[in-house]
């Protein structure tokens, strides 16, 4: 069998700096709106199916 061979030094690279926050949007689209308020009143996106 062959010796091994010596692993290789990791990579240096520095981590990322921060972003700036993204802002709000100030209006929405209708399917946006529509996926919103569901989402806030509970209502499901789809129907359960029946087997």
């Amino acid at each position: 069998p062959e010796t091994p061979k010596k692993p290789l030094e990791a990579d240096k690279d520095r981590p990322g700096e921060v972003s700036n926050k993204l802002l709000k949007p100030t209006a929405y689209g209708p399917q946006a709106m529509t996926l919103k308020n569901a989402a806030q009143s509970g209502t499901p996106f789809c129907e359960v199916c029946q087997p």
